[in-house]
């Protein structure tokens, strides 16, 4: 595909592979720049693109090598005809995550087990940053969400899908038509968003969400245990009505999220701009608290910070009497943040996991070592307009590890290694289940009979299919654990496919592993010899039907989930 740049005519050849794919267009690597294509380019969007070319919002970070904010620098014309713009160049991000894959600690300890919880200060420092230049410029983020909120392992924010935002243009408002029901302010739920002009105070609400999500553990504000009768609330529900399981309001039948740290992790300059929001805002929009507010608030929390003596990645206000995130971890059997030597040690994944099985270590309190240096290091700005941005010092740095690849080029699981998966699982299954099967069935009826017996045919299904089950499901666990992608695939995922196959040729198997082991085939062999040729053939037997069944199954199930998610 061949494009050309408005402003000098340089034409570009877009024929690499693509770094991103939506339901709107397609982008392409171009040097530093990243080109992205529309699939039906409309007049709207290259007015919009013009609107937002001419008047670029500053960004915070632009001092210091960093783009906070992807906005376009020139619209892509189509090569030969009228010359239709057909899409826009922007700068290109590399080495990021969305920002759910920093707030949700098994996706944080999979990608960058040393960013702790300072690091999420900085985050939605920065994060406020960019949101607060963009409300400076005029313009409204409309959809701010976790998915267009990229992080890097050093703390920095990148907003993604600008040409999406509420832009003013020449006597008319471009509005950004789409959201999230759980980022959306109560006064918009159920508004069709194409019909109504956002406001500042919109994203304020999606922001402070963000930060919440962000210094909680991945919990969304208004998630908390019913407490009243009948059935619970969705989530939109919930902001609606006003019903944050935090407030000071004795109406909400809601209590906080069991999974969630207490409120008192956060420092105390957060917590009064929460309430602010979430309740003093619920009616009234202009008392949410603004990206310069939270700024201030989120620099003066860093302050609070201390460490924990029995871990130093620990880190919470100074206020408290013990820490926090160790009561977390041993209620939890998952440390958030674990220590260096920890990570050094590889004490995740498998090793975690098998742990959870054991009984957990008391933690004794600890109490804060000494002073904490400070790790806000202000850098302000010259112009007046510029929100002041935040490099993370040395200190914080540490020795993180290095980040995956961007989640837009990432699948969560790819078809081969799917259907191999399930293969694997059934084929496993299968062969214990033979195994077991032969074992305890033969003494039963080598000696009577080599007629086949209906009961032990199905007892032997029966337990077959418990044995590949169990087995299948243990495995995709383990898969699950270490596999952040999978966490957030909606489809079916390593444990039911494992529970699937496990079970359906486990069953088989072992149903197998009885017909072979009482029709006794191995008389020439001896007592043993006999023993051991019923078992090894009833192995391999429901080691190749686990096989082949489990790949034409792993397709299947892999064909329909694709094919439920439209891909």
């Amino acid at each position: 595909m061949q494009v050309r740049l408005e402003k000098d005519n340089r034409v570009l050849n877009l024929n690499t592979k693509p770094i991103g794919h939506g339901g709107e267009a397609i982008i392409y690597p171009v040097g530093r720049l990243a080109a992205k294509v529309y699939h039906r380019p409309t007049a709207a969007h290259a007015a919009k693109l013009a609107a937002m070319i001419a008047h670029p919002p500053e960004d915070p970070m632009a001092e210091h090598a960093h783009t906070s904010i992807t906005w376009p620098v020139d619209r892509l014309l189509k090569v030969g005809g009228a010359g239709e713009v057909v899409g826009y160049v922007m700068p290109r991000i590399d080495n990021v995550l969305r920002m759910a894959e920093f707030f949700n600690p098994k996706a944080r300890l999979a990608h960058c087990p040393l960013f702790h919880f300072a690091y999420l200060l900085r985050t939605a420092h920065n994060l406020c940053a960019a949101v607060r230049a963009i409300h400076e410029a005029g313009y409204v983020v409309g959809d701010l969400n976790e998915c267009n909120c990229l992080v890097n392992n050093q703390a920095l924010v990148t907003l993604v899908d600008t040409d999406s935002f509420q832009v003013p243009g020449s006597g008319k408002i471009f509005r950004c038509p789409v959201g999230k029901p759980e980022y959306t302010a109560p006064e918009l739920q159920g508004v069709r968003f194409s019909d109504v002009d956002r406001c500042p105070e919109h994203d304020n609400f999606a922001l402070a969400v963000l930060i919440f999500q962000l210094l909680m553990q991945g919990i969304h504000p208004f998630a908390g245990k019913f407490t009243g009768t009948g059935e619970p609330a969705s989530l939109p529900e919930r902001i609606s009505a006003g019903y944050w399981p935090y407030g000071t309001k004795g109406n909400v039948p809601y209590r906080p999220n069991p999974h969630a740290p207490p409120l008192e992790v956060l420092p105390a300059p957060i917590r009064p701009l929460l309430h602010q929001c979430f309740e003093e805002g619920h009616k009234q929009p202009k008392h949410r608290p603004e990206a310069k507010c939270w700024q201030e608030a989120l620099q003066e929390g860093e302050k609070e910070l201390a460490p924990c003596t029995a871990n130093s990645q620990h880190l919470y206000p100074r206020s408290l009497g013990r820490c926090p995130w160790c009561d977390l971890a041993q209620r939890q059997g998952r440390d958030p943040f674990p220590s260096t030597h920890a990570v050094r040690s590889g004490r995740f994944g498998l090793r975690r996991l098998l742990a959870k099985l054991r009984k957990p270590r008391p933690m004794p309190p600890a109490r804060p070592a000494g002073a904490f240096p400070s790790p806000v290091t202000p850098t302000p700005r010259q112009s007046k307009r510029a929100s002041p941005a935040l490099l993370p010092p040395a200190f914080l740095v540490g020795t993180l590890g290095p980040l995956q690849t961007p989640p837009l080029a990432r699948p969560a699981m790819s078809f081969a290694s799917f259907v191999l998966f399930g293969a694997f699982i059934a084929a496993l299954g299968a062969t214990a289940s033979g195994v077991i099967i032969a074992c305890s069935d033969y003494p039963w009826h080598a000696a009577r009979a080599r007629t086949p017996s209906l009961t032990g045919h199905f007892l032997g299904l029966i337990i077959g299919a418990l044995i590949g089950g169990i087995l299948g499901y243990l495995i995709g666990a383990l898969i699950e654990e270490n596999d952040v992608a999978l966490q957030d695939d909606s489809g079916a995922g390593p444990k039911t496919v494992g529970i699937l196959m496990g079970g359906l040729f486990g069953g088989l198997g072992g149903l197998w592993g009885h017909i072979v082991a009482v029709h006794d085939p191995a008389l020439l062999a001896g007592s043993l010899g006999k023993d051991l040729g019923v078992i090894g053939l009833a192995a391999l037997s429901s080691a190749v039907g686990g096989l082949v069944g489990g790949l034409v199954l792993g397709m299947l199930v892999r064909g329909l989930t694709a094919l439920a998610r439209g891909r």
